[in-house]
């Protein structure tokens, strides 16, 4: 009985983590629109009201009658350079907010593309859409497919190899610790952590295909 509240409580905390990194993906597009608005609004604003400062003193125009002297020549001399840094750094938000902006716009556009994939309905569409459907020759000469212990992840690894080594293709499968829906995600998320099992095995097979 212990033992199989245990596992029903890791089911429910696999369920929990996976919407939690579902809504994060979610969200994302929109932290990005939210970013590339600070980018292009206060931060580039202060930049911008830095240069305005700079060019507005007296003694970067036509000279501060209250100060003179070497001190006073060699600020003025200076002036130029930091307003070109300010500006360059206005520059800098504003490219950087368009990346952002690109980013949120380019998640929206993913977001809509899985949508129709998800909610279509034509067996036809499903079945061209497989990538078991494009294993057969000329393909790439190798493949790594990777997986956690998700019994549908194994199966789809499992057909695709099979249908790959079937056209002449050599194939790899990884499996890796990792169950269920949070499982699934980890291993999307957190590909390329160092740490994390899974990195430096397809970093080794990257290794051996590209020498």
């Amino acid at each position: 009985m212990i033992a199989a509240i245990n596992k029903f409580l890791d089911w429910v905390i696999d369920v929990l983590k996976f919407v939690l990194d579902l809504i994060e993906g979610i969200l994302a597009p929109f932290f990005f629109y939210g970013w590339a608005g600070n980018w292009r609004g206060f931060l580039k604003q202060g930049a911008t009201d830095a240069q305005a400062i700079m060019n507005g003193l007296p003694i970067a125009k036509s000279g501060d009658p209250l100060w003179k002297g070497p001190g006073a020549d060699a600020y003025k001399a200076k002036v130029p350079a930091q307003v070109a840094a300010a500006q360059a750094l206005a520059d800098v938000c504003d490219s950087a907010g368009s990346v952002c902006m690109d980013l949120a716009t380019a998640g929206v556009l993913l977001y809509f593309a899985v949508a129709s994939l998800i909610l279509g309905t034509d067996p036809v569409r499903q079945q061209a859409l497989s990538p078991t459907s494009h294993a057969a020759a000329p393909n790439a000469p190798a493949f790594l497919l990777p997986h956690v212990q998700r019994p549908d992840g194994i199966a789809q690894a499992d057909e695709l190899a099979a249908a790959l080594q079937a056209a002449g293709t050599s194939v790899e499968e990884a499996s890796f610790p990792g169950t269920g829906l949070a499982g699934h995600a980890e291993i999307n998320r957190r590909l390329g952590d160092p740490t994390y099992a899974e990195t430096p095995v397809v970093d080794a097979w990257l290794a051996r295909v590209f020498a």
